[in-house]
């Protein structure tokens, strides 16, 4: 299933009855997840979902350092050409946010999306384990389970 805007696509996947999610889930990569999406099937449809609201933080400093950018949280950093005082970075934290309730979709880091269709469609309730997430153009802006 994907909800889409102009920029992008939200989307439910639900595993097959027999499958379990864990196993789907770690097998699942970004790019077979990109391809997945961007292959389905565009069709309006009526969903009920749970509603829900979940969230992360993530250290931005040990992402990056294991990209190898190291010497911009040490005082070897040289950000002369944002401030002329000795500066390095000492914390980088990112937080994302996201709610599905009656109303639509509200991201905490962006704006919002709304979703009603107009009977007669296909009535779909996601009832088991499911993964979801937000992707914009080929990159997963948000995933969670």
């Amino acid at each position: 299933l994907i909800i889409q805007d102009e920029t992008c696509q939200f989307f439910y996947l639900m595993p097959e009855e027999s499958s379990n999610l864990e196993k789907w889930r770690n097998e699942l990569t970004g790019e077979k997840l990109v391809d997945i999406v961007k292959n389905a099937k565009y069709q309006r449809v009526d969903i009920t979902v749970p509603k829900f609201k979940v969230g992360s933080q993530l250290d931005g400093i040990e992402v990056l350092k294991k990209m190898g950018i190291t010497r911009i949280f040490n005082s070897t950093a040289d950000l002369s050409k944002i401030s002329p005082t000795r500066l390095f970075v000492s914390k980088i934290q990112h937080n994302a946010e996201i709610e599905v309730n009656s109303m639509g979709i509200d991201m905490a880091a962006g704006g919002s999306a709304s979703f009603t269709t107009p009977p007669p469609v296909p009535h779909i309730v996601i009832y088991r384990p499911f993964l979801f997430g937000i992707i914009r153009h080929d990159d997963i802006i948000f995933i969670g389970q």
